[in-house]
């Protein structure tokens, strides 16, 4: 390497792969990894020297890629000896330190808005090298050189990264080498754990061995990560605007996600009042953390930006803690709650970053509706005003104002996200108060009923229409999407479940009430009101599909209801078709459809709805197809003429009704008299 300063670069690479090969022409009874360990780091140190001195870049990587080819046969044979996981793990961590000298150091005046590559990737590169001697070391080698190694990567990325703001994504090397090591840290013997020896957690997180050694260096390693970035904002010189955040995200990212990993690993994801205490104190540091950036965050950028992260890892450490002390529906609304502060205290302060914070809870919220929609367990039988009122009602109205809290001027994801989550929990509601009040609090009942049927119905088309209407002329996409959902749910209940499985023709039912107000005005005529009401709504606001699609409905809906009414008036309470029909209520069909008809013309000409002339038109040809295929063979004397004379009578006044009103030409304009010559 000296002759290469004199004599040229040529020199410099031929004595580099000389002086690293030359390992491999020694052998020996009694190996040792030390001289190894200790020559391979001289080369590196000489060409590292030698490309700083004539600015050989090229060289040190060079240099760091032989290195690091030893660095991996080491870690690799760390595995059978430990004297070899021990040079290893030490000689991982030189030739880290030589390459932040290397890449990084240069740098640390330099104030660039971009990460430079070489100065993350390459101390990166060699941490991952010593990263794989902890993991290919059995738990045999575990002690206190391999905490003390583990700390010292995580203490030597941070401090990297300190060092130059090109160098800032060493920031989140750091916290993973912290998360790697918590997660490769040896877990204690299964058989002596018992009664938790056939449970499979997640990732194989089995406690760990040596806790207390666990907690101290899970607390060193992400605390005192998130201390040393936080300071670095402080600074005077503060880093540029990219770097700051990478340094505020690591800051409130690496405690959450280490006392999350502990937590997994310690708590067996069971409750722990523990692990709640500590989230507590984590939330406590934060809120300190954000009362040193609170006086600067009007007049400086970095400091508001860190004040944000602070605030948002202190919702984010109470989430946690709820997450740790509490289970299934009191922690989903706990969750809620806390997004819902997490966008008051976003929009109170204008802190960008509080918003994402929503969007992470609503997240984990959704997760956990995707695991196990039901969040409520033992109701009882109050209707209305029970327990599913708190586990799905506030958790709708906390996402519901948090999205009006952080919406802005164009919807992103955040609010995007809220707004699904509230429509989401409302419907959750609204399915399970109808399941429970008509199932006597039992929500898994296998059967539905004509009334659960038709009030679920109902319920979907009265949701969608609501949807609609708060989404206003110009609705997000999430509004958009939750009417046509909406939409398409009561189109296929109407069909499957009204018009098939809870049919009283075919299920033969008994059913309630009386002649007029029974069973079928819940089942069919409340549904056939709210689809008239969304086809109403829809103008002007959907598609016209849209507006044909709840217009076919509604025409549907009261169809069925006209007519199984017309039955139940002559049947009784039991309407199965197995009873067969008299020629009075035969003909009784035929005159309800003609009026089905007469009166949905009427709403078209007065509404001007093409829609309903069209569903007039079809209950007409369906009366009229009737009257002719099967009035004319199958009534006789009075009845059979009647038909026929309703039928005609009918024909022409609505022939009338189109010539006059539908079809009428506009009067032509009275032409001005002329004068006589």
């Amino acid at each position: 390497m000296l002759a290469a300063a004199l004599h040229g670069p040529g020199l410099a690479g031929v004595g580099l792969i000389g002086a690293l090969a030359a390992p491999a022409l020694v052998s020996s009874k009694d190996p040792s990894p030390w001289p190894l360990a200790i020559y391979v780091l001289i080369v590196a140190a000489t060409a590292a020297g030698l490309a700083r001195l004539r600015r050989w870049l090229w060289l040190a990587l060079a240099a760091l890629a032989g290195a690091g080819f030893w660095q991996f046969l080491m870690a690799v044979g760390g595995a059978r000896r430990a004297d070899v996981f021990a040079a290893g793990l030490l000689h991982g961590l030189a030739q880290t330190a030589l390459a932040v000298a290397v890449f990084v150091w240069p740098m640390r005046q330099a104030m660039q808005d971009r990460p430079d590559r070489l100065a993350n990737a390459a101390p990166a590169a060699m941490a991952g090298l010593v990263l794989l001697s902890l993991t290919a070391a059995p738990a045999a080698r575990f002690g206190l050189l391999w905490v003390a190694g583990a700390l010292a990567l995580v203490a030597l990325l941070a401090a990297a990264s300190r060092i130059a703001s090109a160098a800032a994504l060493l920031a989140p090397a750091a916290a993973i080498a912290a998360l790697a090591a918590m997660r490769l840290w040896p877990s204690i013997d299964p058989r002596e754990i018992a009664p938790r020896a056939d449970l499979d957690w997640l990732l194989f997180l089995r406690p760990p061995v040596e806790l207390s050694w666990f907690v101290a260096f899970a607390c060193a390693a992400t605390l005192g990560l998130a201390a040393a970035l936080l300071q670095r904002l402080r600074d005077d010189d503060a880093p540029p605007q990219l770097a700051a955040t990478i340094y505020a995200a690591t800051a409130a990212g690496a405690p959450l996600a280490g006392l999350a990993l502990a937590y997994a690993r310690i708590g067996g994801w069971e409750i722990s009042f523990p692990f709640g205490a500590a989230a507590g104190l984590l939330a406590l540091g934060f809120v300190a953390a954000a009362g040193l950036f609170r006086d600067r965050a009007g007049r400086d950028e970095t400091a508001r930006l860190a004040l944000g992260f602070a605030a948002a890892g202190a919702i984010g450490a109470i989430a946690m803690g709820f997450v740790f002390m509490l289970a299934g529906g009191t922690l989903t609304v706990a969750l809620a709650l806390a997004a819902l502060g997490a966008a008051y205290v976003a929009q109170r302060l204008d802190i960008g970053a509080l918003r994402w914070c929503v969007a992470a809870l609503g997240l984990i919220v959704a997760a956990r509706l995707a695991y196990e929609p039901r969040v409520v367990g033992d109701l009882g039988t109050t209707p209305v005003f029970n327990w599913l009122l708190f586990g799905y009602g506030v958790p709708a109205l906390a996402f519901g104002l948090a999205a009006r809290l952080i919406r802005r001027e164009r919807d992103d994801a955040p609010t995007l996200i809220a707004q699904a989550l509230s429509l989401l929990f409302a419907a959750f509601l609204i399915f399970f108060q109808i399941r429970h009040a008509l199932n006597d609090g039992d929500l898994y009942a296998p059967a539905t009923r004509l009334m659960e049927a038709g009030l679920q119905t109902f319920a979907a088309l009265a949701f969608g229409m609501a949807t609609m209407i708060v989404g206003g002329r110009e609705p997000s996409p999430v509004y958009r999407w939750a009417t046509t959902i909406a939409g398409a749910i009561s189109g296929g209940a109407a069909l499957l479940g009204l018009g098939l499985l809870a049919n009283p023709l075919f299920t033969d039912d008994r059913l309630a009430g009386g002649p007029i107000f029974n069973e079928l005005a819940v089942g069919y005529g409340l549904p056939a009101a709210a689809a008239i009401g969304l086809a109403i709504v829809a103008r002007g606001r959907r598609e016209s599909w849209f507006r044909i699609a709840a217009a076919a409905v509604a025409l549907g809906l009261v169809f069925a209801y006209a007519t199984l009414e017309t039955r139940r008036l002559f049947e009784g309470p039991s309407i199965g078709l197995a009873r067969g029909a008299s020629e009075a209520e035969i003909t009784a069909y035929s005159a309800v459809w003609l009026a089905l008809g007469l009166i949905t013309l009427a709403w078209g000409v007065v509404r001007g709805s093409r829609e309903a002339r069209l569903g007039s038109a079809v209950f007409v040809l369906m009366a009229t197809l009737k009257i002719f295929l099967y009035d004319f063979a199958g009534l006789t004397g009075p009845l059979r003429a009647f038909s026929f004379i309703g039928l005609g009578v009918v024909l022409i006044g609505i022939g009338r009704v189109y010539q006059k009103l539908v079809f009428a030409r506009p009067a032509a304009p009275p032409q001005p008299a002329q004068e006589a010559p």
